[in-house]
């Protein structure tokens, strides 16, 4: 579906290079699984989705609202690029993600203000949890997040350096400081 300026509200999408490809609305309890891409989003609200077995689940292009979604099985199940301005009304907030392989959160191309907080991210068979690129630094904060870690999984890399430990992503990078490690 490529939609612009609209509201997309229970749907399915599988099966598609893109399941939804949307800008300047609002996608709402829909479901995209089997696609290349489950959401594709520019200064969208993206809430209450279930996106799963996509190469990459939701792809928000900057000054996006994503929050309340389930993410499963994505070989990157959220990937966050491009500018936003850094305020409440722009972030990836309250979303449950479960990353078995692959990455939970992938910060790249430039992305900047990106804000993450208040999410669970259980983290299985050697998954990274947030990553974020030298280019994508900027800005970028990350808290209140409950992170399940597996043995053999990342909890963050930050200038291409494998964080496996909460306290030493916190000491190193100043994120996650009222994050917590346990079992959802």
């Amino acid at each position: 579906f490529g939609l612009s300026q609209v509201n997309a509200l229970r749907n399915t999408a599988w099966g598609n290079n893109i399941g939804f490809d949307a800008s300047s609305g609002a996608l709402r309890d829909n479901v995209a699984y089997a696609n290349g891409v489950g959401i594709d989003a520019s200064s969208e609200t993206v809430t209450g989705n279930r996106v799963y077995d996509n190469t990459t689940g939701i792809y928000d292009h900057g000054s996006s609202m994503v929050r309340n979604n389930a993410l499963w099985d994505n070989t990157t199940a959220l990937h966050i690029s491009g500018g936003r301005t850094g305020d409440d009304t722009q972030g990836d907030v309250n979303n449950t993600i479960v990353q078995t392989g692959g990455t939970a959160i992938l910060v790249d191309g430039g992305a900047n203000n990106v804000r993450l907080r208040n999410n669970i991210v259980d983290l299985r068979g050697g998954a990274v949890g947030i990553d974020v690129a030298a280019n994508s630094e900027r800005g970028f904060t990350s808290d209140y997040t409950l992170f399940r870690l597996d043995a053999g999984t990342v909890l963050g890399r930050w200038e291409g350096r494998a964080f496996v430990t909460r306290p030493d992503w916190v000491y190193e990078t100043g994120q996650d400081v009222h994050s917590a490690t346990a079992a959802p």
